[in-house]
């Protein structure tokens, strides 16, 4: 990342910009750069409950109710049910690894 990038960022977490979800009153005293690794966190955390509810949509379009499905950074495990739901899993896009426990 050149410093005109890490300046900027470093800018809009500062003034609290809305689009990246921090809010001035909330990280007051909090420095940039101990709140990029935060971000960083949510993001991945937002990406994965997106990806584990894609899941359990194409689980429930199969027909395969009671699926128990955890995501954590992209992948996938599956508890309880079908066998079969590990092809449906792993045809979503974005997952990138499916285990059955």
């Amino acid at each position: 990342m050149n410093a005109r990038c890490a300046a900027a960022i470093g800018l809009l977490l500062v003034s609290g910009c809305e689009m990246l979800g921090v809010y001035r009153h909330e990280t007051a005293g909090i420095s940039p750069i101990e709140l990029l690794p935060l971000y960083g966190q949510e993001k991945q955390y937002v990406t994965d409950r997106d990806l584990e509810a894609k899941v359990r949509a194409a689980l429930a379009a199969q027909g395969m109710r009671g699926v128990e499905v955890e995501v954590y950074l992209k992948d996938v495990s599956l508890r309880g049910g079908d066998p079969g739901a590990l092809e449906i899993a792993r045809a979503v896009h974005g997952v990138k690894s499916v285990r059955f426990k």
